[in-house]
């Protein structure tokens, strides 16, 4: 690697929120070039990850993790209270689909009733519980 480059390529974080503020000196002294920056949303309900979004400077001013675009085998909504799709922009809570969704809670029925709901168009959407806009 150049003097002063790693030969890391990208590094990914996952588990906690990510706030993008605490990655100010880092971008300060290495930029967002090389290495990326990666963030990963996700719950177990998906083994583990559901977005991605490679983080840059811009980020730097939002003071909420940006979680980014869903991975291949998932489909993300933001939906209200009653299931209806929200507005771009507006606040919904995360609604997450696809093959790579778990198909419930073993031996609990109830959680998985509650968290586990059926979209109009049929699809089966698990309910986050995240904010996001």
């Amino acid at each position: 690697a150049a003097a002063g480059r790693l030969a890391l390529r990208q590094v990914i974080f996952g588990g906690e929120a990510l706030e993008p503020q605490s990655l100010r000196p880092w971008m300060e002294r290495m930029g967002d070039e090389a290495p990326r920056l990666i963030n990963m949303y996700g719950i177990t309900e998906t083994t583990v990850h559901v977005t991605y979004r490679r983080i840059t400077r811009a980020d730097l001013a939002g003071q909420r993790s940006p979680v980014g675009t869903a991975i291949a085998d998932l489909g993300l909504c933001v939906l209200d209270a009653q299931l209806n799709a929200v507005p771009v922009g507006v606040a919904g809570e995360l609604h997450v689909s696809g093959a790579g969704l778990a198909r419930g809670y073993l031996g609990r029925p109830g959680l998985t009733a509650e968290r586990f709901v059926a979209a109009a168009d049929g699809r089966r959407l698990y309910r986050t519980g995240d904010l996001v806009r």
